[in-house]
């Protein structure tokens, strides 16, 4: 059984997203009143999605907080249960309460209660999941990160079809299952900490949090403007189908070319598909709103995912508690989100041409954000080695010399590794040595097979601690 769970790692936090595409496409956990509202009456189904999106922030800032004085997490005993039972109790609870005929007759004390334990506990399960990754290889995670969300919408066509009582309990048992499946994790190839006391590179982190605020900003805004130009579930679905389409072409790109430079690859998908999703959108006939919501999702899906990678590695080059630095990129996300909600959520009645003007404003925002807050040359400077470290370590070379040795490599994968330790890309790899950008890829991969590392912060970990005494 112990086995069965481990191999269940790299879909693990699948069950997680799971919930979540499902309270969000179904009336699971946010009551929907039976009928419009009446004007200028109450939107209990504005205030019900404001108030789980706004308890999911809370969630994450209790915890973060908690991490500064308890780090890690994961070690302290009995978290993984109650992170457990607070998201299964939580969910249970929150699907009962709203089992009744209107959304007046929920008993909001009780929801209010329940939506508090379940942000608590989603917080611990994704906080947790987030200290694994960080002690893994950057290459293992992305590509676990693409895994879980394909395998999260397959099994959401799946709980669709379960019938009404049962549901309820289903879905309040995902996030268990996920914490169950993270328990038994396998054990993967870890990162090396380095000895040395070298500086890391100065990371941008202002500018990466403006970032993704405002990308996600411009993603809550699009979402619930597309609910109100296309309210029917076919749309949803289908663009969900689309979707999982797209995220497998990536998945399968990523597992057949593993690229040396993971975390580049995954953003590049990221505001093409956004802005092209929602620009698509506009000009699409009603009949196929689903192809650019769908383009869309897979941006947003994609720009979530690349969040956790990189934040996760940031925390742990950065030697600050993952809960901390990893919830604070996660808070500014879900707040980007509220916020472009809560714009949608309460106004007043909404011409079309005001909402294809609200995503079309969407989508500029995605496209200024690409091009002039956070770029890829931005990334590429958080993922390369520092200057001031390399001046301060003038044997570089010999240290790569040392880890030829004892690692067997080839003189021209040696040639290849002086490079990468001074933080090259594969092009650059490929120019340098007069070799065509494939056989550049291939000597990376053999230096990392070779080695044991599947990143470049596993890479340069290895080089700086050669020679050091053990």
């Amino acid at each position: 059984m112990k086995q069965q769970l481990r191999r269940l790692s790299p879909i693990g936090l699948g069950f997680w997203q799971a919930w979540w595409i499902t309270a969000m496409c179904t009336r699971i956990v946010i009551p929907l009143p039976a009928h419009p509202a009446q004007a200028g009456g109450f939107d209990y189904a504005s205030f019900f999605n404001a108030a789980m999106l706004a308890g999911t922030v809370l969630g994450y800032l209790g915890v973060a907080l908690l991490s500064k004085r308890f780090a890690p997490i994961s070690s302290k005993r009995g978290i993984h249960a109650l992170a457990a039972i607070l998201a299964g109790c939580g969910s249970l609870g929150m699907s009962l309460l709203i089992g009744t005929a209107s959304p007046e007759g929920v008993l909001l004390p009780g929801y209010l209660l329940c939506l508090a334990l379940f942000s608590l506990g989603n917080a611990l399960v994704l906080m947790l999941w987030g200290e694994l990754w960080s002690t893994l290889a950057t290459g293992t995670v992305g590509r676990h990160l693409y895994s879980s969300y394909l395998f999260a919408i397959m099994l959401f066509f799946v709980i669709r079809t379960i019938p009404e009582p049962v549901i309820d309990i289903v879905t309040a048992c995902l996030l268990p299952i996920s914490v169950v499946i993270l328990r038994f994790a396998e054990e993967l190839p870890r990162r090396v900490k380095p000895k040395s006391e070298a500086p890391e590179p100065r990371v941008p982190w202002l500018r990466a949090l403006v970032a993704i605020g405002l990308l996600n900003l411009a993603w809550g805004l699009c979402q619930k403007l597309v609910g109100l130009s296309a309210p029917g579930a076919d749309t949803t679905l289908n663009a969900l189908l689309l979707a999982g389409f797209l995220l497998a072409l990536l998945v399968l790109f990523l597992l057949a070319l593993k690229p040396a430079d993971e975390p580049l690859v995954m953003l590049k998908p990221v505001m093409p598909a956004l802005a092209c999703g929602m620009i698509f959108i506009v000009i699409a006939p009603d009949a196929w709103l689903f192809v650019g919501d769908g383009i869309a999702i897979t941006g947003g899906y994609c720009l979530d995912m690349l969040i956790m990678l990189v934040a996760c590695d940031m925390a742990h080059k950065q030697r600050i508690p993952v809960a901390w630095g990893f919830g604070l990129a996660i808070i500014v996300a879900r707040v980007g989100s509220f916020i472009g909600s809560s714009i949608v959520l309460f106004q007043g009645p909404l011409s079309k041409a005001d909402i294809q003007a609200g995503i079309l404003l969407a989508a500029v925002l995605v496209i200024l954000v690409g091009f002039v807050v956070f770029t890829e040359s931005d990334l590429q400077k958080i993922y390369q080695v520092a200057p001031a470290a390399l001046l301060l370590d003038t044997s570089i070379e010999q240290r790569c010399k040392l880890v030829s040795q004892k690692y067997n490599l080839s003189a021209r994968e040696e040639e290849v590794l002086v490079l990468l330790a001074h933080g090259r890309s594969g092009p650059y790899i490929g120019n340098e040595l007069c070799i065509a950008p494939g056989t550049a890829k291939r000597h990376i991969s053999n230096i990392y097979r070779k080695i044991g590392v599947a990143d470049r912060q596993g890479l340069h970990d290895i080089v700086a601690t050669a020679g050091s005494n053990e």
